[in-house]
């Protein structure tokens, strides 16, 4: 599946990071990492019995499953950076206030917009060339960005298209469209979840391994992989 936040583009913000762990007692820890202690995409886990914790310049989650958290996210030992957002966000506790969690997502809105066109039974071939110049004025829906702009973009397109009654079928509106799955995972969240996975890996390898991993890191980066 792709994500707001591709695997590469992670992969570039955290390149020169490095781990720095300030508490490993047993299900409690503090591990930061982060490029010579700078701010910029900084980031560090915390755990205490039942929860884990992110937190740092791309925003703070908290999630609760398992006693050690940390074998709750380490869950695939084949791909290190294998995440799993849908599951994941299930176990949320808090969510970041400016991150979010889940969010209107354009593309989907403009997919399902052109389907309804291919789709819809028009009047007559001057309905469809009126409805479809509507639609293409307003890039197929591709600037809404929630769900009440979406009901109202229907509206628009109806007025701009018949705005003299012409036709009798004129409305175009998608029925149910509360019913359809228009959020994706924003940016944030999924940069958080790459981070969780990333780090635990860092962690558990530590030592040479670690640098071995860095370098299958640049690898995937550059596109060798």
């Amino acid at each position: 599946m792709t994500y707001s936040c591709t695997l590469p583009r992670f992969l570039s913000d955290t390149s020169d990071h490095r781990m720095t762990i300030l508490q490993d007692d047993g299900a409690n820890r503090h591990i930061r990492f982060s490029k010579s202690n700078s701010s910029t995409y900084r980031f560090d886990l915390h755990t205490w019995p039942g929860f884990l914790c992110i937190t740092g310049d791309c925003g703070s989650y908290v999630f609760s499953r398992l006693y050690d958290m940390f074998e709750f996210f380490d869950h695939s030992k084949r791909d290190p950076h294998d995440i799993n957002p849908s599951y994941w966000g299930q176990k949320l506790e808090s969510i970041d206030k400016n991150g979010g969690y889940k969010s209107f997502s354009r593309d989907k809105f403009q997919a399902l917009v052109k389907e309804h066109f291919a789709d819809f039974e028009f009047d007559d071939k001057a309905h469809r060339r009126a409805v479809k110049a509507a639609l293409k004025s307003e890039d197929w829906g591709g600037n809404i960005e929630s769900m009440d702009e979406a009901y109202r973009f229907f509206d628009h397109i109806d007025l701009d298209a018949n705005p003299y009654g012409t036709w009798d079928g004129s409305n175009f509106r998608i029925d149910e469209l509360w019913d359809h799955d228009l959020d994706e995972f924003t940016f944030r969240y999924i940069w958080c979840c790459r981070a969780i996975r990333w780090g635990i890996r860092q962690y558990r390898l530590g030592g040479d391994r670690f640098d071995r991993q860095a370098k299958l890191d640049a690898s995937i980066l550059t596109g060798a992989l």
